[in-house]
């Protein structure tokens, strides 16, 4: 049995909310690449977000990092798009069972999560950029030991119980790497990426490692 989140959603722009989240949130990181959700909760809740057609996202790293400013037009739609979030935790305890049940409301949850690197190989791949990970999606819990060099936040869509995942089984996510990575999923045998562009990860690695969650 899989439980996913129906239905689809406006597309709003990622890009303007990055804007507003490095021109004039509180981020104490304006000129860094990277932020976290507390400050993207701010935004939608005070500039909210345009829709995408009016501020298309740009993949590569801008400089300033805000990207360009945006037109009056997207502004003004953003102002009328404005989302009070519904759930916002760091640091939660028991995180696995909290997305679950957020995940019932029918709508997505977004995490925030360490990125792992192995302390016997730390110029190898981190555990997001390993090549399971790029073709089939497949998040690996970290080795003992590992450390964790970075961070990374995902679009947590649905769950698939496993009985022999040790919290219950595995979140499937939208990563916002385009259809590139896990590219060749779902992999033979037993995978739960459904299709490029998505993952999986373990309700242990959520348990674990979840940095903070988020739900509009």
């Amino acid at each position: 049995m899989q439980f996913a989140v129906e239905g689809r959603a406006s597309d709003y722009s990622e890009q303007f909310l990055y804007w507003a989240i490095k021109d004039h949130s509180n981020d104490p990181n304006k000129n860094q690449d990277a932020t976290l959700l507390q400050f993207a909760r701010d935004m939608l809740r005070s500039d909210g977000t345009c829709h995408e057609a009016l501020c298309a996202y740009d993949g590569n790293i801008p400089t300033p990092f805000s990207g360009p400013n945006p037109s009056g037009a997207a502004k003004a739609d953003a102002a009328a798009h404005r989302f009070t979030p519904g759930t916002f935790m760091q640091g939660p305890s028991g995180a696995a069972k909290t997305v679950l049940q957020l995940l019932r409301n029918g709508r997505p949850v977004a995490v925030s999560l360490p990125v792992f690197a192995d302390p016997v190989d730390p110029n190898g791949p981190n555990n997001w950029m390993t090549s399971v990970a790029w073709s089939y999606g497949r998040i690996l819990n970290p080795p003992p030991g590992a450390v964790a060099s970075l961070g990374h936040c995902v679009c947590v869509t649905g769950f698939v119980p496993d009985a022999g995942e040790p919290n219950g089984g595995y979140f499937i996510f939208r990563n916002s790497w385009d259809n590139y990575w896990a590219a060749a999923a779902p992999s033979p045998g037993s995978s739960y990426s459904p299709e490029a562009g998505y993952g999986e990860i373990s309700a242990t690695y959520i348990n674990s490692y979840c940095w903070e969650l988020l739900q509009i």
